[in-house]
């Protein structure tokens, strides 16, 4: 659902409308939605056509496997980023993966869409005029690591789809960087300079947060809600409703990826623990060997998602 809201211009506010347009300099009230962020950027944004021809032979339930295995196979790039993701140390499929359609008989076809998602997604995002695009890269699969382990630990369905959405949990945040740039800096200053997140900030602000932001993308990209309502929910897990387990493992799997990159390894779940909520540390039980075994797959396997994925990042 797209997040709309009204806001005044006065104060810091008043920039806002200058960058939205210049129609409304004159204005007292300005409108701005999610929607309107995720259309203004419809160029760069464009979901990849591969993605949109998949969803809609899944959408199919009569669909034969040659024929997902026929489209994709039109893509060689993609055909061998796929392959090697697939036959990659991080999935540890038993019997070596060398065609599309191998992979959609042991991987299956929902799998298959998240994987597709995964590689394709970068290489359409990574267009955004936005600075620090590596070390956002680099925060979103740490993230996508750890919400596939959590998500594996905890029994929860689609790990392939918590992992895609752990890497896409923070493009809204690109999003806004791109389409409201002087805006996104004023909103990381606040967010800084006040102690809060960014989320917090931006909902006082905007009247939406990243979350949204990525979310709407994501139903733009007609994807399911197992992938868009963890991004959706990652800042308010306990509001997911039926899908709250999901956006849970995603909002750890963020804490977990700041943790590690900037605290002691020892230090990691003290940090992650005075920030999860409650119900979250019920249900996740996160402890020391959850993080040796996160660290273990980092350590084991982030090197080459990094090289798969991200190379043209």
């Amino acid at each position: 659902m797209t997040c709309k809201r009204d806001y005044s211009t006065n104060g810091f506010l008043r920039g806002l409308s200058v960058m939205v347009s210049s129609k409304h300099m004159d204005e007292k009230r300005v409108v701005i939605s999610t929607g309107d962020l995720v259309k203004g950027a419809v160029r760069l944004l464009s979901p990849p056509e591969v993605l949109l021809r998949l969803n809609a032979l899944l959408e199919d339930p009569e669909c034969p496997a040659s024929a997902i295995g026929q489209l994709i196979g039109r893509d060689p790039v993609l055909t061998a980023r796929l392959l090697r993701l697939a036959n990659s140390s991080f999935y540890g499929f038993p019997s070596r993966i060398d065609t599309v359609s191998r992979a959609i008989t042991v991987i299956g076809m929902q799998a298959l869409r998240n994987l597709v998602l995964v590689t394709s997604a970068v290489d359409s995002l990574s267009g955004l005029p936005v600075p620090d695009m590596k070390d956002y890269w680099r925060h979103s699969l740490r993230a996508a690591i750890v919400a596939r382990t959590l998500a594996i630990r905890c029994r929860a369905a689609e790990p392939e789809a918590l992992f895609a959405a752990g890497l896409l949990h923070d493009i809204g945040i690109q999003i806004i960087a791109a389409k409201l740039p002087e805006i996104a800096r004023e909103l990381d200053f606040r967010a800084r300079d006040t102690g809060r997140s960014i989320a917090e900030v931006e909902r006082e602000v905007l009247g939406f947060d990243h979350a949204d932001v990525g979310a709407e993308l994501l139903s733009t990209w007609r994807l399911p809600p197992t992938l868009s309502e963890p991004v959706a929910w990652h800042h308010r897990p306990l509001e997911a409703g039926e899908m709250q387990l999901a956006a849970l493992i995603v909002h750890a799997a963020d804490m977990f990826a700041h943790e590690l990159e900037s605290a002691r390894s020892d230090g990691v779940l003290a940090a992650v623990l005075a920030r999860l909520p409650a119900a979250a540390i019920e249900i996740l039980q996160p402890d020391a060997e959850l993080v040796l075994h996160v660290e273990d797959e980092l350590e084991r396997n982030g090197a080459q998602l990094a090289d798969i994925l991200l190379k043209s990042a």
